[in-house]
């Protein structure tokens, strides 16, 4: 036989066996990746990952007032779990969306569930049954948030450069503010004030970072924050409404609403850009979340813990109404509870 066939046998052989031990180590790995608890942190794992599979990048991830359940979407499904029930079957899925869902609610009484899709629409949903109740008027791009009023009654959603308020219980309009200003990017995060009085905003790249407008006279609010303008992105407002805390595209900032003094700023670590940022209701801690996750107290600045998933890039994360255990979800698909250390 010719030496070059013979060459080109054992290449062929060797690359053979190449192949086939690169399947096994990565099956080993993608099994490890299931099975393992990175640190002594984790208490749950609603969902394990789904590696190699973008559509299953988790968006957006939420707990529900009592502590009881966590929703977190994915593609166009949303799913709802009770918590302590690790690696279980979801509760129910809300199923209807045409595109990725964006924002997550619970509504105060928990009974009801809001979204906001890129398929340009608003939706409310009954937790228990995952029936879709209705959707909201007047949505004509694509939202990024939204949130319930304190009472209930209320529910605001961020529409490119509007705020949309609507009727819960009839799903008419009741307020619109669209006057962000010229040099406006669009908005992409709203929150209500503790008493319901006042809807705070905050918009991408634009000269004018955060807003706030009286709910009832839909009467601008004069801000004393002045993040970045050109940078501001994620809000997150603790409930006793003192403190922002900020989500820029490479930084963290935290912010007094009354003073309007940055109480302390920090670069993004890992990833260029972070994906989500979010403050304990009491107000004392805070996280922000990309290839890492890191937790400040929040009245001092002082860093509290810092960890990433190997081979994963956390995209969103909230905490416990009680402020112990925080939700992630990661561009693995999985959905994580983790014990704030003490």
């Amino acid at each position: 036989m010719k030496r070059w066939l013979i060459g080109i046998l054992l290449c062929l052989i060797f690359g053979a066996i190449t192949i086939a031990l690169w399947i096994a180590v990565t099956a080993r790995r993608s099994d490890r990746v299931q099975n393992q608890s990175f640190l002594p942190y984790e208490v749950e794992r609603l969902r394990d990952p789904r590696p190699y599979k973008a559509y299953e990048w988790i968006d957006r991830v939420a707990y529900s007032n009592d502590g009881i359940n966590v929703a977190a979407s994915y593609n166009k499904i949303i799913e709802v779990w009770k918590t302590q029930t690790p690696g279980g079957e979801p509760d129910c899925k809300l199923i209807g969306h045409n595109d990725r869902v964006w924002g997550i609610a619970f509504s105060p009484d928990d009974k009801y569930i809001a979204t906001a899709s890129e398929d340009q629409t608003v939706r409310l949903w009954n937790k228990s049954t995952g029936k879709e109740i209705r959707q909201f008027e007047r949505v004509d791009r694509a939202p990024r948030d939204v949130c319930f009023s304190p009472d209930g009654t209320l529910l605001a959603a961020t529409v490119f450069r509007k705020i949309l308020i609507w009727n819960v219980e009839t799903g008419k309009i009741v307020k619109e503010f669209d006057d962000w200003g010229e040099g406006a990017g669009a908005y992409e995060s709203v929150v209500f004030s503790s008493d319901g009085a006042t809807i705070w905003a905050s918009a991408e790249l634009s000269d004018f970072a955060i807003q706030a407008w009286n709910v009832a006279s839909g009467e601008r609010v004069k801000v004393p924050v002045t993040p970045s303008a050109r940078e501001s992105g994620i809000l997150a407002r603790s409930e006793n409404g003192r403190w922002i805390v900020i989500g820029e595209q490479q930084t963290i900032s935290c912010w007094d609403t009354t003073s309007g003094e940055c109480l302390w700023s920090y670069r993004a670590h890992g990833a260029m850009n972070h994906y989500d940022v979010a403050i304990s209701r009491d107000g004392s801690k805070a996280i922000h979340q990309s290839q890492f996750l890191q937790m400040w107290d929040v009245p001092t600045g002082k860093e509290l813990w810092r960890f990433n998933i190997p081979r994963s890039i956390m995209t969103s994360a909230a905490f416990s109404p009680d402020g112990n255990l925080v939700v992630t979800g990661d561009e693995e698909g999985s959905v994580r509870i983790w014990r704030v250390p003490e």
